[in-house]
């Protein structure tokens, strides 16, 4: 499934910096967010890549003058996604997980650290890299294992569009118990996602107390029990 490419910066801005942020904008996005992060991360493995196999061509015959990664653009714009999509999959573990079944960990595991990279390790084998470029390197090398690490144990075919919003957190519109504060606040609770006898996305579990409300003194919330 194809998105319009969103930027980096993009979705920095939409995603913000606090789980309530993210969990706003998967909800804006009908759970496509992720989509759009797992392709903006593939597309920059890609270009790094055409761009190491290119320098590795034009410089076949004068091996010290590559420079594969250090203030390389495409490597800085890969490295940037890397660190984008474990910072996401920490501060939200139910993104994290949506992101390994998207392409994640397939296309860091296997493009960066088993094409790619290893094809700039046997291109130096026999000579001493510039302190700058290896230090380069090795910062996307340990990203990519990291974002690799995300999808560990984790093997199934991506969600189907309903499955995303089946996922999505739960919102409720809540008021403080006194009378004269009308101020209606909004509540997002993460449905549960461990396993529950033979289901999965079960519904309210144990983790239903794990609730996030910001600037709520006294509230008064009552939900219906299924």
């Amino acid at each position: 499934m194809n998105l319009p490419q969103s930027t980096i910066e993009e979705l920095r801005s939409r995603c913000g910096s606090s789980a309530r942020q993210i969990a706003i904008e998967r909800i804006r996005s009908q759970g496509m967010v992720s989509i759009e992060i797992a392709q903006g991360l593939t597309e920059a493995a890609m270009s790094w890549k055409d761009h190491v196999d290119a320098t590795l061509v034009s410089t076949h015959q004068n091996v010290e003058s590559c420079w594969f990664a250090y203030r390389n653009p495409q490597a800085i714009e890969l490295y940037k996604w890397l660190n984008f999509v474990n910072y996401l999959a920490t501060v939200d573990p139910i993104l994290g997980q949506e992101l390994s079944w998207d392409g994640i960990y397939q296309a860091t595991s296997f493009l960066l650290l088993q094409k790619i990279i290893p094809k700039i390790d046997e291109h130096y084998s026999n000579h001493s890299l510039e302190e700058q470029e290896e230090d380069a390197i090795n910062d996307i090398r340990d990203a990519a294992s990291e974002v690799a690490s995300i999808g560990l144990g984790q093997s199934r075919q991506s969600l189907l569009n309903e499955e995303r919003v089946a996922r999505l957190p739960l919102q409720f519109k809540i008021c403080s118990i006194h009378q004269y504060d009308s101020l209606a606040q909004t509540v997002l609770i993460h449905q549960v996602t461990t396993r529950q006898s033979a289901q999965e996305d079960v519904g309210f579990g144990e983790e239903f107390a794990k609730i996030s409300v910001l600037s709520l003194a006294c509230v008064r919330l009552t939900i219906e029990s299924f």
